[in-house]
């Protein structure tokens, strides 16, 4: 009786463990360092074949007594200089760098969930806020362009509301977007 208990204990198969997450994990070497590195020998040989059809010269050393008007930033600095164009100087070079700043830093506390983690439009309403966003952004952009286009009436339109700078405005703690017309 006791060998027959242990028979049919045996034949019972037994149940599948439960997948840990752990396992269900990818690891990062060698698969994403495999791409990578594919991606950056890809990205080299296109650059070089690229600078051999296209001249870049370097252009003479820095002289200190002749400067190009207007002078222009770096490429990485073009964003902030547009800014400078179109706005005070305290909105332009401190106040919107670090709002931008504190916005890309909040990025990934902003939506912890893994719900639908990693699938291109996962959710039911993906796709439609994609175009609608994409055709807002459109809209929005060119706008801005036209509005903007070498008329300083139109910017003047847009921030009549925004009281006139002071001479002390620099002090203030709310800086004002437009000089005191004069």
């Amino acid at each position: 009786m006791a060998v027959e208990a242990q028979r049919e204990a045996l034949a019972v198969p037994p149940r599948p463990r439960p997948k840990r997450e752990r396992e269900e994990e990818v690891l990062v070497w060698p698969e994403l360092v495999f791409i990578e590195f594919i991606s950056a020998v890809l990205f080299t040989i296109t650059f070089l074949i690229v600078s051999v059809f296209i001249n870049a010269p370097l252009l003479n050393r820095a002289n200190l007594d002749l400067t190009p008007n207007p002078s222009k930033a770096p490429w990485y600095f073009l964003n902030l200089q547009e800014l400078l164009l179109h706005m005070d100087s305290a909105w332009a070079g401190v106040l919107v760098p670090a709002i931008a700043l504190i916005f890309f830093a909040v990025i990934p506390y902003i939506d912890r969930s893994r719900h639908m983690q990693g699938l291109w439009f996962g959710t039911k309403y993906s796709v439609r806020l994609t175009v609608i966003t994409a055709i807002y952004a459109m809209i929005v952009s060119l706008g801005l362009v036209v509005f903007d286009a070498g008329d300083t009436t139109g910017t003047e339109r847009l921030t009549r509301w925004i009281p006139a700078c002071s001479e002390d405005a620099v002090h203030a703690a709310w800086p004002c977007l437009r000089d005191e017309p004069g």
